[in-house]
């Protein structure tokens, strides 16, 4: 990967073409997320967690509410989480089912489903597509 700076230049970059959630961390801690606030830091770090048990430098996992998330890590400590997006509207019960998923309190639904419906929806190829320009 390349310098801390740069990366989150790249970052703001393809957030704002796309508008697809980026974090990035370093030693554990997140120092950028794109949007900054929208989705609450619960939801993130149970998606990190999830993530932080697969090996690999750069994978992506899609959740039975078919949900894409993905890791891209490199050698220093330094991790990019894109997403969770989703290719299809999510229902109430999709969120219930991620709050119950994730054990997030039900006060989280209105956030979420709010940050769904801002959010565009991404088939898995393009998805993939911004996963690989991240890992480059």
């Amino acid at each position: 990967m390349k310098k801390t700076k740069e990366i989150a230049e790249l970052l703001k970059l393809i957030y704002n073409s796309t508008f697809i959630p980026l974090h990035f961390y370093e030693k554990e801690r997140c120092i950028y997320a794109f949007p900054s606030n929208d989705l609450p830091v619960d939801f993130i770090s149970a998606n990190k967690s999830m993530l932080d048990t697969t090996e690999g430098d750069c994978f992506y996992i899609s959740t039975k509410e078919s949900l894409y998330v993905a890791l891209a890590r490199d050698n220093y400590d330094r991790e990019i989480i894109i997403g969770p997006v989703c290719s299809t509207n999510l229902s109430s019960k999709d969120i219930d089912s991620l709050l119950t998923t994730y054990m997030l309190p039900h006060t989280y639904k209105e956030e979420i489903q709010t940050f769904y419906e801002i959010t565009p929806l991404f088939s898995l190829y393009q998805f993939l597509n911004i996963l690989a320009m991240v890992n480059q």
